[in-house]
């Protein structure tokens, strides 16, 4: 890039993370998240890169939800149970979600909607170029048992509104 006559240049440590190009007339360099991770991001004055030069890191949260915590832990759906996949701040209309095992999750490559038919782990990413992925456990439910608070529970017969019962359930880790 030619600013004013001088040139600078730029490099990416993590390409997979953020795009970036020089935006004629602004002088901006315009930064795009392309998958979650972290990038360091070098800007230098061409022909002294190693004495000119300034870094920045930029980091880009997960863009798939549900998505583990930062934990590393996967998300835990149950055995028959639905989720839906979606990009967060994308509008991008040429993803295609893919279950890296069928026989645990399948997943609708155009909506992201899936369900949870086998017991255990599968990896859901995207098709593009967008480096994003979703680690999900599913489990059998073993045991549900009611919260503390709900022990007392007093049912009245000819009330027509909904009933709510909070319910602790246990899922069965398939690893161990």
């Amino acid at each position: 890039m030619n600013i004013q006559g001088i040139k600078v240049g730029f490099e990416l440590s993590h390409p997979r993370v953020v795009s970036a190009e020089f935006e004629e007339g602004s002088h901006s360099l315009k930064l795009k998240s392309k998958g979650s991770g972290e990038c360091m991001v070098l800007i230098y004055l061409e022909g002294h890169r190693n004495t000119i030069y300034d870094t920045f890191k930029v980091t880009v949260a997960t863009i798939v939800e549900p998505s583990p915590s930062g934990t590393g832990e996967p998300v835990m759906l149950h055995l028959g149970s639905a989720a839906k996949f979606t990009l967060i701040d994308h509008q991008r209309e040429d993803v295609g979600w893919f279950s890296s095992d069928s026989k645990v999750l399948q997943i609708d490559s155009l909506t992201g909607n899936s369900k949870a038919i086998n017991e255990g782990e599968a990896q859901i990413s995207l098709s593009n170029e967008i480096s994003a992925a979703s680690a999900v456990q599913v489990s059998r439910i073993t045991s549900a048992t009611l919260d503390d608070q709900e022990k007392d529970l007093v049912i009245n017969l000819d009330d027509s509104s909904d009933l709510n019962v909070r319910v602790k359930l246990y899922l069965r880790n398939s690893n161990r």
